[in-house]
């Protein structure tokens, strides 16, 4: 009786540090510096480290307009290949089917974003683009511009495959 006692009082005793430390640790996304740091950083120059961290840090929070804010700065003014991209899949991430629900319009705009993305050789936006091209869905079909571009953005899982997609 006293071993089944002394077990309990240590799984108790257990719970109760796995609790209070589970409480007190940070995030795995929080980036150690002040987020305003991380977007003073984007704005002022550009700074992709913390573009990306700044990313990372927002997996934590629903709040993808901001990020998109942070995106649209460093492709127009910084020309970041990836922040294109970003631009392209939060207008379309915030469209229930895609560019399918978007107004024409819109749908181009997104479209140009993906495009100077692919062209500046951004993986993930050669990959997307290489698939539209070949479903000819909102752009003329081109089975041998899709091929390519699809052959290129293949490379991204060889590259760095954690990448892609962890903002989002």
């Amino acid at each position: 009786m006293k071993k089944s006692r002394k077990t309990i009082i240590k799984i108790y005793i257990f719970l109760y540090v796995s609790i209070v430390i589970g409480c007190t640790a940070r995030s795995i996304n929080d980036p150690g510096i002040p987020m305003e740091t991380l977007k003073e950083k984007i704005i002022s120059n550009g700074n992709e480290n913390a573009y990306e961290r700044l990313g990372i840090a927002y997996l934590d929070y629903n709040i993808p307009q901001e990020v998109m804010i942070y995106s649209t700065i460093m492709a127009n003014k910084y020309q970041s290949p990836r922040a294109y991209f970003y631009v392209y899949y939060d207008l379309v991430s915030a469209h229930k089917n895609g560019l399918a629900d978007m107004s024409e319009d819109l749908r181009t705009i997104a479209i140009q974003y993906l495009k100077k993305s692919a062209s500046l050789r951004d993986l993930g936006a050669c990959n997307e683009l290489g698939e539209l091209y070949l479903e000819g869905k909102y752009i003329p079909k081109d089975s041998i511009i899709g091929g390519k571009l699809k052959k290129i953005g293949e490379k991204r899982w060889e590259k760095r495959p954690w990448y892609y997609g962890i903002f989002h």
